[in-house]
């Protein structure tokens, strides 16, 4: 074995987290998770006048809602406001 094959050796086994750092990132997760989606049902509370001041509708939050439990809202949300604001263009100086 040369030094170059022992040196990939040891890269390759570096690049794995440690089960507590596995653990600790699932629950960092989890926790972000839980918090968008309060973030998500609060947004649903909304009337459709201010789901229209911050630029969302109604159907977009059912698009959103169709995501799976451990799937995120507000991204898909996110990912819908971006693709409405490709479509219109940059916005004009006034």
């Amino acid at each position: 074995m040369t030094a170059c094959d022992a040196a990939a050796d040891i890269s390759r086994m570096s690049v794995r987290p440690s089960a507590l750092a596995r653990v600790g990132l699932g629950a960092l997760r989890f926790v972000t998770l839980w918090r968008n989606r309060r973030a998500f049902n609060r947004l649903c509370d909304l009337t459709e006048t201010e789901l229209a001041d911050i630029g969302i509708s109604r159907g977009d939050l059912d698009d959103a809602r169709g995501v799976r439990f451990t799937g995120d809202p507000t991204a898909r949300l996110m990912a819908i406001a971006d693709a409405r604001g490709d479509a219109v263009g940059p916005a004009q100086p006034v």
